[in-house]
């Protein structure tokens, strides 16, 4: 990194940016859209015999993903169902799928005080009498305004460090931080632009 000093940091720290800006774009466009149109990509996999290692008290079951857009919210969704099976049986092996439909936003409310929501249950699931299987549901809802907030926040801080390491980049070369004139036979201040000269190392070491 000789020839350029914090080339490195100065990928990172653009990477940051970039993704920041993304982020910002999407969850504005997801925040316009959420007021008249409902957006929920759902994924569904029901297995077969490949349960008991995670829960030894059951053979099979079905678990559920869902994100969902609505209201000014992006809302998580999953539910999980567990079943004996004697009780119930699927087909063997593994079945995949997903979808994205849009529900009617008339058939959608906002959960939680400003968008904010989380619940978590968990529920035997009974036939005659019997506990045959278990359901536990988990829900998560952020308004679409802290995800704006949020990267909007980090996108302003990796520009202000950008423009700190492009001047610390600028004084390991011997030139101005400022301007980026070339200061090595100068001293005190820079002949092009006025700022005073700091000179640094490689290392970002002032000299």
């Amino acid at each position: 990194m000789g020839r350029r000093p914090y080339f490195f940091q100065r990928v990172v720290v653009t990477a940051i940016l970039a993704i920041c800006v993304l982020v910002s774009v999407v969850s504005a466009i997801g925040y316009v859209r959420s007021f008249w149109a409902v957006d929920a990509p759902h994924y569904e996999h029901v297995f077969a015999h490949f349960v008991r290692p995670l829960d030894p008290r059951y053979d099979d079951g079905i678990s559920v993903q869902e994100l969902q857009s609505a209201h000014g919210t992006i809302a998580y969704y999953s539910e999980r169902l567990l079943y004996h099976r004697s009780a119930r049986s699927t087909a063997e092996g593994d079945n995949y799928w997903w979808r994205w439909y849009s529900p009617s936003l008339g058939t959608q409310r906002r959960e939680g005080r400003w968008g904010f929501a989380y619940r978590h249950t968990t529920q035997g699931i009974s036939e005659r009498g019997h506990v045959v299987g278990e359901r536990s549901v988990t829900f998560v809802s952020v308004p679409y305004w802290v995800a704006l907030i949020v990267s909007i926040g980090l996108a302003w801080l990796s520009l202000r460090r950008l423009r700190d390491l492009r001047k610390l980049s600028r004084r390991a070369s011997g030139l101005c931080g400022e301007c980026g004139y070339d200061i090595r036979a100068s001293s005190g201040r820079c002949s092009e632009c006025g700022a005073a000269i700091v000179r640094v190392g490689r290392a970002g070491v002032f000299e």
